[in-house]
């Protein structure tokens, strides 16, 4: 009988161990009605380090941009004013040609006549939508007129147009260059060593011939200045009230002043005896002596 009861007690404690392991009991203390608490769920571990890359940022998008129109070429031409068609349109004949020509912002037909001789400069601007039709527009419109001179020993009627300084306009022919802000008129390229030039420079009406006489010589100190008769003078400048020259190795210099208007002007002359300066000589008196004073100086 005593062995019996061992080997039931020995049973019953296994059963209750082997209940134990598949979950069949008692909830756990502490749980609500007896029912099975979830299990939990586990939330996913982000580490500091491992955080995502930025993606890369987009290049911005830039939009095509469309090639400049190409610079149109200036066309520059003598020719006679025929007046005006409306205010932005004008006619000019050229070479026995009639044209019309629109001005451009700037550009004015204030005194200028009718029948008139003009110097001129245009553009070609293709018209939108047929760029076989060209529009002609006046960049630039200012009075001319035509001298008599000597160009190298030989009679020649030349153009010339009318340009603006400071306190004073002159003609200047084609073959010079005329600087406005510094009042000089030049021939060739000073790059290349060329010093053939003329500088205009208004010297009121106080001044007495003695003291410009003596100015000059102050001013050209290195170089000994002469009277020039005026038997010996160009023709244009021929009564100029002084003129004074004087020239060193390879180079002349000259100091003339005469007065426009009442009202002194020097005009200090950088020339040469070589074949450039000949020719720059042949302009460049007939344009000073073409001088006209402003009355609302620059």
């Amino acid at each position: 009988m005593k062995r019996k009861s061992k080997t039931f007690a020995l049973s019953s404690a296994v059963l209750m161990l082997m209940l134990a392991g598949c979950g069949v009991g008692n909830p756990p203390e502490g749980a609500a009605g007896g029912e099975a608490s979830p299990a939990p769920v586990a939330s996913p571990v982000v580490s500091a380090s491992a955080a995502p890359a930025p993606a890369p940022s987009a290049e911005p998008s830039v939009a095509p941009t469309a090639a400049p129109a190409p610079e149109q070429a200036e066309h520059r031409k003598y020719g006679i004013y025929n007046g005006a068609a409306d205010p932005h349109t004008v006619e000019i004949e050229s070479d026995g040609q009639p044209q019309a020509y629109q001005l451009a912002e700037g550009v004015s037909t204030e005194g200028i006549a009718e029948g008139g001789e003009v110097f001129f400069i245009y553009k070609e601007q293709p018209v939108e939508g047929d760029a076989s039709v060209k529009q002609l527009i006046l960049a630039k419109l200012a009075k001319a007129k035509t001298f008599k001179l000597s160009v190298q020993t030989a009679p020649a009627e030349k153009p010339a147009a009318l340009m603006q300084g400071k306190g004073f306009g002159l003609y200047v022919f084609s073959a010079l260059d005329f600087d406005p802000e510094k009042g000089i008129l030049s021939f060739g390229d000073p790059a290349q060593g060329n010093k053939l030039q003329a500088s205009i420079q208004p010297y009121g009406s106080d001044y007495r011939t003695d003291d410009l006489k003596a100015e000059a010589r102050k001013e050209f100190a290195g170089i000994e200045l002469a009277d020039v008769p005026q038997d010996k003078r160009p023709v244009p400048l021929r009564d100029a009230a002084v003129f004074l020259e004087g020239s060193n190795d390879s180079d002349m210099v000259q100091y003339i002043a005469k007065k426009y208007d009442g009202e002194w002007f020097v005009f200090k002359v950088d020339t040469n005896k070589t074949e450039d300066g000949g020719i720059f000589s042949d302009y460049v008196y007939t344009s000073l002596n073409s001088l006209e004073r402003s009355r609302n100086p620059n």
